[in-house]
């Protein structure tokens, strides 16, 4: 009899707890209901049902950009993503993208992205409003006030490249990886911009920088999104803890390594008044506005500046020279044209030069349709809009997250010809000149906000492209297979790891590869 008794309380005690558990996830359902309506109101951009709480973010991996170009093929170009909690409409018509975002209303940036719990707002990348204006304007001035256009530029840039042909080489005809040789290139390019320094491919200080960043950009995608949007994940779920330390610990590898360049360069800036590199001209702007009330010429403000400055320098034009790469790989005819265009100009112990580009338009436009395909930034990064506004006849409430579908974009057939082939004609007109900006060509964002490292991005890419075929022939590994179909998708659309072989194209009669030291160095003072 007691056991019956005590099997019946049980069996009332479970029913009890499902019967609370139940209501509570149906009063958590329908508060979500009424908050995500307040949050979406009507008038929306279509869009896919949504689950409640985690929205579409099941159908989003791993491949966010691709999944919504489907539905971009049902609901139109204009699409709702219930993104978790936020609200993201994603274009995919690139006059529509063009227009939206040359609206100074789409400039504002999530105050929630990770990034933001360290920059809180400062720097170039997660700022907005005035502060913004302010230091994009500063920073395009500067960054054309030291070389775009000029030749100690070029000349850096070229001694880089040149100390890349030292390792290639002495690997020649081995598999190799090509990515630690061109992120020591890239980043060496942003360090001598902003503080007049270069470091050796064995600085073990500069490497763990360097790697830093590039994890935290492979992290800044699947393995934190969870974290963005929900942030108290990370202290529930081991997997995304793990991820938010390591995004963490990389932010206090590389902070240090920026404070202490940049108070090197405050004592050097104390001690003279003719500027070097950023990092001076920013100190002698800084100068101008002491004792104002609202001066924004901070120290802290230049160090998440140039925090900004190496991971757009560094992550953005390593993953593009990588795609380059692959794209060469699976295209060997393709490589041979441009090494034959290439050697009709050049000669072959000289190396490419920018004033060598007018004479080489297919090899121009085979680079432009090898960032068509990559689409590195396939969502672009997210905007927000600073107050409600239309698009396409839609409502989008204020503080929604906007993105161009850079990704889409580059395979419309509206744009594009032969959309997912790699044809270097989508960039040549009838008369076989380069089409510098055709409509739906964005690979560097659109807008307000394009990146203001364009084109120092764009000179890195042609001379480092350019120079490496001219002296190597790109050839698949042996057993390591390279393919642009397999790939990670995080901030960046990035290759899967891959080995390649590089063969010295051009000997001299005794055997020798030639080789020509370039004569530019440092910057100038």
């Amino acid at each position: 009899m007691a056991t019956e008794k005590m099997a019946t309380d049980s069996n009332a005690s479970a029913l009890n707890t499902y019967f609370t558990l139940g209501a509570a996830f149906a009063c958590l359902a329908v508060a979500a209901f009424f908050l995500l309506r307040k949050l979406f109101p009507k008038n929306l951009p279509p869009g896919p049902p949504a689950l409640p709480i985690v929205g579409h973010l099941p159908q989003l991996f791993p491949d966010p950009a691709a999944a919504i170009a489907k539905w971009s093929k049902k609901y139109g170009d204009t699409v709702s993503v219930q993104y978790g909690p936020k609200l993201l409409v994603v274009m995919h018509d690139f006059d529509t993208a063009k227009k939206m975002f040359n609206e100074e209303i789409t400039t504002g940036r999530d105050p929630d992205y990770p990034q933001n719990t360290f920059a809180k707002g400062r720097g170039i990348q997660q700022s907005e409003g005035d502060l913004w204006r302010e230091h994009r304007r500063f920073m395009t001035r500067t960054l054309r006030d030291y070389g775009l256009g000029k030749s100690w530029l070029q000349d850096t840039i070229l001694n880089e490249i040149e100390d890349n042909f030292t390792y290639f080489t002495k690997h020649a005809k081995d598999p190799v990886d090509p990515r630690g040789y061109i992120e020591h290139f890239t980043a060496n390019i942003v360090s001598l911009l902003a503080f007049g320094k270069r470091y050796e491919i064995n600085d073990k200080e500069y490497n763990r920088f360097t790697e830093a960043f590039a994890q935290n950009t492979r992290l800044l995608g699947p393995p934190l999104t969870p974290v963005y949007l929900y942030p108290w994940i990370k202290h529930i779920i081991p997997e995304y803890k793990a991820n938010w330390n390591k995004f963490y610990n990389n932010w206090r590898t590389y902070m240090p390594f920026a404070e202490k360049r940049i108070k090197e360069r405050k004592e050097h800036s104390i001690q003279s008044d003719t500027p070097e590199n950023y990092v001076d001209s920013y100190f002698e702007e800084a100068k101008k506005h002491q004792g104002e009330p609202n001066n924004t010429f901070t120290d802290d403000q230049l160090l998440y500046s140039m925090i900004n400055m190496y991971t757009a320098g560094t992550a953005s034009v390593t993953t593009t020279l990588l795609w380059c790469f692959l794209y060469m790989l699976e295209n060997p005819e393709e490589q041979k044209k441009i090494q034959a265009e290439i050697d009709s100009i050049v000669e072959p112990d000289k190396l490419v030069r920018m004033e060598d580009r007018a004479n080489l338009k297919y090899t121009d436009a085979a680079l432009m349709e090898c960032q068509r395909l990559a689409s590195i930034v396939p969502l672009g990064l997210f905007h927000q809009n600073l107050e409600e506004m239309t698009i396409d006849g839609f409502t989008i409430p204020k503080r929604s997250l906007l993105s161009a579908s850079v990704y889409s974009i580059h395979r419309d057939p509206r744009y594009w010809e032969h959309p997912d082939k790699f044809y270097p004609g989508h960039f040549l007109d009838k008369e076989g000149n380069v089409k510098q900006s055709p409509p739906g060509y964005m690979p560097f964002g659109i807008g307000k906000r394009l990146c203001n490292g364009e084109p120092l991005a764009k000179m890195e890419v042609w001379l480092y492209m350019t120079n490496m075929l001219h002296k190597y022939e790109f050839r698949k590994a042996e057993g390591c297979p390279a393919s642009s179909e397999v790939f990670t998708t995080g901030l960046a659309r990035t290759t899967w790891p891959y080995k390649c072989v590089f063969v010295p194209r051009h000997t001299s009669r005794n055997g020798h590869v030639h080789h020509e030291k370039n004569g530019g160095s440092s910057i100038p003072i």
